[in-house]
């Protein structure tokens, strides 16, 4: 169970502890990404479904099966119109074996990862 000072968050597919200072020592960068995906992946169902619903009484499932080749493109053009409106997107990866923030010329914009 998670601290009194840890705000538990749960999305479709993690439950993780997120709460302030707290989350870089409860997650490790692998955990993260596995969140920051999750969420991401998360709004972007959320988004399609949203469109795609004909009648308030239809199930998220009822409406579009889980299906990454229909959420990834999403994700894609979602972040691809925000940066053209000059907005700076934080995606986490890792390149090589190594995460992204510990390279030089990472592409995702600094965040609670990277060194202070």
């Amino acid at each position: 169970m998670p601290s009194t000072n840890c705000l538990p968050v749960s999305i479709l597919r993690s439950f993780v502890c997120y709460g302030g200072n707290e989350l870089q020592s409860k997650m490790s960068f692998d955990d993260f990404l596995l969140y920051k995906g999750d969420e991401i992946d998360n709004v972007a169902y959320s988004l399609a479904v949203a469109l795609l619903r004909t009648h308030p009484e239809q199930t998220p499932e009822a409406v579009l099966a889980w299906d990454m080749s229909v959420i990834a493109p999403i994700v894609e053009v979602a972040q691809t119109v925000l940066q053209r409106s000059g907005k700076k997107t934080y995606r986490p990866y890792f390149e090589e074996t190594m995460p992204c923030f510990k390279k030089r010329g990472c592409k995702s914009v600094p965040g609670y990862f990277h060194d202070k």
